[in-house]
């Protein structure tokens, strides 16, 4: 079985290293869409390059996955050996994900990306918006933001979602120029610890 990824990648992009690092050896080909600086696109452009390209990957790969440079799709490792062993297993038609937030806590030190994030980010909280379509077998069609498709989907417990969004600040700050400082609060204080099993990012 043959599989490709594919992403939108902007100059700014803080999370590329480790999003190389952990998807490259899981894939025959990987398809990258550069584009300017965060927001120089709308969401409905993004989208429509996107929905291009996994248009004409699925002419020749069997299975498409799409995750950003701030999204790691990690299988629950008490069943699968890595993301590559998982891959293997699936024959859902779309598949869409568990999605939670990785959390950067008060007072913590910026991310060091050449590391685990997860030994420095301990917390995460749900996010149902993450609940993506995210593994196809089949040619679909995103809405704007990739949050949602054209077509049935098979929501897999077995395999999250770890978005960095929040997991460094200071990265965000340099992408954004301005966050949601309340939102952010309240988010810190319904985190939760991660359980160990799952800090593998």
């Amino acid at each position: 079985m043959t599989r490709a990824i594919v992403s939108i990648r902007t100059k700014d992009s803080f999370w590329h290293p480790l999003w190389d690092r952990y998807y490259r050896p899981h894939f025959h080909h990987v398809e990258i869409i550069h584009v300017g600086s965060s927001y120089s696109l709308p969401f409905s452009k993004m989208t429509e390059l996107l929905n291009k390209a996994i248009d004409n990957l699925m002419e020749t790969f069997d299975q498409v996955v799409c995750a950003d440079t701030d999204e790691f799709l990690v299988p629950d490792p008490d069943k699968y050996r890595d993301l590559g062993d998982y891959l293997d297993q699936n024959n859902e038609q779309v598949v869409r994900c568990v999605g939670y937030d990785v959390m950067e806590m008060l007072n913590q030190k910026p991310v060091d990306i050449d590391r685990m994030v997860t030994e420095s980010r301990t917390m995460w909280t749900r996010n149902m918006t993450y609940d993506k379509p995210v593994i196809m077998r089949r040619k679909i069609t995103y809405t704007a933001g990739q949050h949602y498709c054209n077509c049935p989907t098979v929501q897999d417990k077995d395999l999250y979602m770890l978005h960095m969004r929040y997991a460094d600040i200071k990265s965000l700050l340099m992408r954004r120029s301005r966050i949601d400082l309340k939102s952010l609060t309240d988010e810190q204080r319904r985190a939760e610890p991660i359980p160990e099993k799952w800090r593998v990012i």
